[in-house]
């Protein structure tokens, strides 16, 4: 996760294992939480690079993200975060 230009957060992962079929993103002000649900994207390549952008007009807020891989039946496979992207 990082910043991708001026106002917009870049989101990528690869090499996830093959029964992930949804990412999703969430943030929060503190590393602890409470969590809002920022992107949820459906994907079908785990082990291919993929990324996504968001405009976010809170950009100059720091705020913590983690990511939670699911596999089909919504367990959640892994997580990753959380991590402070600063202004």
């Amino acid at each position: 996760m990082g910043h991708g230009d001026a106002n917009a957060i870049q989101i990528g992962w690869q090499n996830l294992d093959a029964s992930i079929t949804k990412i999703v993103v969430y943030r929060s002000l503190a590393e602890g939480g409470p969590w809002s649900q920022l992107l949820v994207h459906g994907y079908s390549s785990a082990t291919n690079p993929y990324a996504v952008q968001i405009v976010d007009d809170t950009i100059g807020t720091p705020h913590y993200y983690k990511m939670e891989a699911r596999d089909q039946a919504g367990a959640v496979v892994a997580t990753y975060g959380p991590l402070l992207l600063s202004p």
